[in-house]
């Protein structure tokens, strides 16, 4: 006997009718009988089915073989799906959709990493600010996103998504040395109100925390948006302006006559990794998934 065969016989037992059981599988009522024969006779002739009555009952045998059918059918089909998710990771493609400042954050060593450990998946990566991204994991264009996490409230604002915190940093006023804030350890950011802020762009996460720093502050300044950081950089060196940073962001674009200062009030850009709120993620998704966290824990 065979898979297919218990399943017959499960059937079988659930409609106890010959002529229902062989339509749902679409077998004729002699082809199912032959197969019930063929079982009962490798069994050594025991009957599992009563079938001088109508609808048919399962004999003692029956209950008993019913309960170990079912049993092999579940662990086959359980078989199935491991095997499956095998077959899954050789076909994979998996697509990253990351904000532009991957490499200045180290994520790009984690996708390298992630391309090693499995070469069969093969990993495109698209880079769009976050607002982008998530219109993007909306429209199942990306797998998964590395975004900025604007507010605490993201994600009752996107219940469509699960989002994990990779990295949090700190915000800082970056200033052209030669600037009256430069020599200063920390300031208010109100102190800062009538100064030029040279931005990125209003589609970046990073863009909504500074305008919620300044709202808290109570000011509105004058602003300059631009889409490259190492521009920003440039500018804010040049004394044409001020900006808002992360630490880890400034200090990879650093320049000699930058000055860092601290925030009195701190402000936090947090770097999530965003994937779709649903209880079974596909395995070359859940994988990238499992492998972001664990470099996270080492890299905090």
């Amino acid at each position: 006997m065979d898979i297919k065969q218990l399943k017959y016989i499960l059937v079988l037992a659930r409609h106890k009718s010959l002529s229902e059981a062989a339509y749902e599988i679409s077998l004729s009522q002699s082809s199912l009988s032959k197969n019930l024969v063929q079982i009962e006779s490798e069994l050594g002739g025991v009957l599992l089915f009563d079938r001088s009555t109508r609808p048919v009952k399962l004999t003692d045998a029956g209950k008993e073989f019913i309960c170990y059918a079912q049993r092999m059918v579940d662990d086959f089909e359980a078989l199935k799906l491991a095997m499956g998710k095998y077959q899954i990771m050789h076909q994979a493609h998996l697509v990253i959709g990351s904000i532009p400042v991957i490499a200045r954050l180290g994520l790009t060593t984690l996708i390298v990493s992630f391309q090693k450990k499995h070469p069969q998946i093969s990993v495109e990566i698209k880079e769009r600010p976050s607002a982008e991204l998530l219109h993007l994991l909306k429209r199942k264009e990306i797998d998964v996103a590395f975004i900025t996490v604007p507010d605490d409230d993201f994600y009752n604002k996107h219940p469509l998504f699960t989002y994990y915190t990779l990295l949090e940093d700190e915000i800082f006023l970056v200033v052209n040395q030669s600037h009256k804030f430069a020599q200063r350890v920390s300031i208010d950011l109100a102190e800062a109100k009538k100064e030029v802020f040279i931005l990125l762009d209003s589609y970046t996460g990073i863009y909504n925390i500074c305008m919620d720093a300044f709202q808290t502050a109570g000011f509105t300044p004058q602003i300059y948006e631009i889409r490259n950081v190492e521009t920003i950089m440039e500018l804010v060196s040049e004394g044409l302006g001020v900006t808002l940073l992360t630490g880890r962001l400034a200090r990879s674009f650093e320049r000699p006559n930058i000055t860092m200062v601290h925030l009195n009030q701190p402000f936090k850009r947090a770097t999530a990794i965003v994937v779709w709120n649903q209880p079974q993620l596909a395995f070359p998704v859940k994988m990238f998934v499992e492998q972001s966290l664990e470099w996270a824990a080492l890299n905090n």
